[in-house]
């Protein structure tokens, strides 16, 4: 859906958009893409806020006497993991699961102690131990009750704010009840947000994991530094990716001129680092070509997050990267005239074929700046040699993998040609 508005000021196109980045109604959208059509121009993508609620606007609730239930499955909510996570509740095991509604985000575990500690400052919603406190009704004996007979019920739902916040989506009363019966370590489902928030604050106790045998260093050609005390494991992983990218794109690697990959935990300590004001970004990597040597960047925060979700995208994303390397190292390749005519005439074809409602779902990429085009489409091209790309297990790579090439065929066609005279497959 496209509707036309003005934000602080300033004309602007609306597109709302789902999950799957699909046009749909404002009510049902997840995420918000803003063109802003004045001189200076523009765009970004904006997540709309979501609504405060508590358990009595819970949609699954069912009343005491009525079919199903909001402790378990019931009419129009499916369990969508079979096997869900095992606690021991008042000496009985139990499972939690994931309901439909919490289908995209995932199942983590927090540290009880520490989370009630700061659920307890929302004195508005809180409940105390016994089911003191701000409940509602008689929810919390009824979930007692509810337990004594089922070994299966869906986690709530927690949002974690920046600030340190905490609230429930749903599942507050099922939380409280557990809590009471000393589970210690308890399953709920957060978005990848919340769960950013959540490691920084300590709320998550990570799984123990199994013995794994000592793994050799991995032989890159790029120098992969740990800035400012960033992730050793999510370092590893970058790591582990540009010596991918380099086994199997050697020549894109040489061309681009890059050695120094340098990983941050965010940002602001990327800008600190070089001296300047931190600048809020929503970015995922980023290359700098205005330092001696040239340099890429990753920053924790943001991708590992995304890649929670998507796994592959971090080779996507460092392949953008080095698109910008190539692009530059190249000419400034993004600028030259057959490029920007490719560009200007798969333009054109797509604008001729707005009269078809299916093509709007693709109506962002013409906001595209050239640089932005050209790395994306090396990643297009070498992304699926990487595992990505045509993989329908991978919904932002098979999505936009199709979609792009919808958009930008003479471009691809361009850049294929290009790589094949730079000797790059």
């Amino acid at each position: 859906m496209l509707e036309h508005t003005t934000i602080n000021g300033r004309p602007a196109l609306v597109m709302y958009l789902d999950s799957n980045f699909e046009p749909v109604d404002e009510v049902n959208a997840e995420l918000v893409r803003v063109n802003f059509t004045d001189a200076e121009g523009g765009s970004m993508f904006l997540k709309p806020a979501p609504e405060q609620s508590t358990e009595d606007k819970n949609p699954y609730h069912v009343e005491k006497g009525e079919k199903g239930g909001q402790f378990t499955t019931g009419p129009g909510v499916t369990s969508l993991e079979k096997t869900g996570i095992k606690v021991k509740v008042a000496g009985r095991t139990v499972t939690i699961v994931k309901s439909k509604a919490d289908k995209n985000n995932p199942l983590v575990v927090i540290d009880v102690a520490k989370f009630d500690a700061m659920f307890a400052k929302e004195r508005d919603f809180y409940i105390g131990p016994g089911g003191t406190g701000n409940t509602i009704r008689d929810r919390y004996k009824r979930f007692q009750e509810f337990l004594q007979s089922n070994n299966r019920i869906e986690a709530s739902t927690i949002s974690v704010r920046e600030d340190g916040r905490v609230d429930f989506i749903n599942g507050r009363h099922r939380y409280a009840v557990m809590r009471d019966l000393g589970v210690a370590r308890m399953p709920v489902v957060m978005t990848p947000e919340s769960i950013e928030h959540a490691e920084r604050l300590g709320l998550l106790v990570k799984p123990k994991s199994k013995q794994e045998p000592k793994k050799e260093p991995v032989e890159t050609p790029f120098q992969v530094r740990a800035r400012n005390n960033a992730d050793p494991e999510f370092t590893a992983s970058i790591n582990q990716v540009m010596a991918d990218i380099a086994k199997k794109h050697p020549e894109l690697v040489r061309r681009a001129n890059i050695t120094d990959v340098d990983v941050f935990n965010d940002t602001s300590e990327y800008d600190g680092s070089n001296g300047n004001k931190a600048i809020p970004r929503d970015v995922n990597a980023l290359y700098d070509g205005g330092t001696r040597p040239p340099q890429l960047a990753a920053f924790r925060s943001s991708m590992e997050a995304y890649a929670k979700i998507e796994p592959g995208v971090m080779e996507y994303i460092m392949l953008h990267e080095l698109g910008h390397a190539y692009d530059r190292m190249g000419g400034t390749i993004s600028s030259k005239p057959d490029f920007q005519q490719a560009m200007a005439v798969d333009h054109r074809d797509y604008l001729l074929k707005l009269n078809r409602e299916e093509e709007y779902q693709n109506f962002v990429f013409l906001f595209y700046k050239r640089k932005e085009v050209l790395a994306d489409t090396v990643a297009h091209i070498l992304g699926p040699k990487l595992g990505g790309g045509k993989d329908p297990s991978k919904r932002l790579w098979s999505v936009a993998h199709d979609r792009f090439a919808k958009v930008f065929p003479n471009v691809i066609a361009y850049m294929r040609k290009r790589f094949e005279v730079d000797g790059i497959s």
